[in-house]
């Protein structure tokens, strides 16, 4: 026996609902450690299949990557990752998602595979996707601006960035085209700020996204695209 039709309507309502996304908070650290653990973190309102979608960004001197990002301690998936290098000081970014039903708040633990002089989170609540497995990402180490280059996209879905850094002697600022800045924040010593953003998509298709560093010696950016 086939599915109901009240089955079939549900499905289709379900396939055309637009993702939202609401931006929920950031954290850094300046402190010397491989897991920074950022308690209490706002991770919006509560509903049945929620996606929460942290940023990381995070910077040594010398290759580091992001071995697990949990939230209340449950693991997340990773999306994407990028190690970037050159100025002195590694920047990694990545980007991470898991499903989250209930509560408004959790520690969020993002854990290297070796010391980091500092780290940062951004956190993003997504709500109605249909999947969590990303429709593309894009990653990027150019000297100013970054950019996602064109990055595919699905009517309805939403798309996320975070980028991070390095200027040694100044303390660089951010913006972002075609995409909303949520925060750009110091990480430590005025010469690491990590930022992140987000953008929603009424078509499909494909779009660039760039974030316009003030001045850069050297970063890391990671795109992802979602339905």
């Amino acid at each position: 026996m086939g599915p109901s039709f009240a089955s079939l309507i549900a499905s289709a309502v379900s396939s055309n609902t637009v993702a939202s996304r609401s931006f929920c908070t950031n954290a850094q650290s300046a402190t010397d450690a491989s897991t920074y653990t950022f308690s209490s973190q706002s991770i919006g309102t509560a509903a049945t299949g929620r996606q929460i979608v942290i940023g990381v960004a995070g910077g040594r001197g010398g290759t580091v990557s992001v071995t697990s990002v949990t939230v209340g301690g449950n693991a997340a998936t990773q999306l994407c990752t990028d190690e970037g290098s050159g100025g002195g000081a590694n920047q990694r970014t990545a980007l991470y998602i898991i499903q989250v039903d209930t509560g408004t708040t959790a520690d969020i633990v993002v854990t290297y595979s070796a010391t980091c002089a500092r780290s940062g989170i951004g956190v993003w609540a997504v709500y109605d996707l249909q999947s969590s497995t990303p429709v593309a990402t894009a990653t990027s180490q150019t000297v100013a601006p970054y950019t996602s280059g064109s990055l595919s996209h699905t009517a309805g879905g939403v798309g996320i960035y975070v980028a991070y850094t390095y200027y040694s002697g100044g303390l660089p600022t951010h913006s972002a085209t075609n995409a909303t800045e949520r925060y750009d924040i110091d990480t430590e010593a005025s010469v690491l700020p990590h930022t992140g953003g987000d953008t929603t998509f009424s078509t499909t298709g494909s779009t660039t996204i760039t974030v316009n560093p003030t001045f850069q010696t050297a970063g890391s950016a990671c795109f992802v695209s979602l339905r």
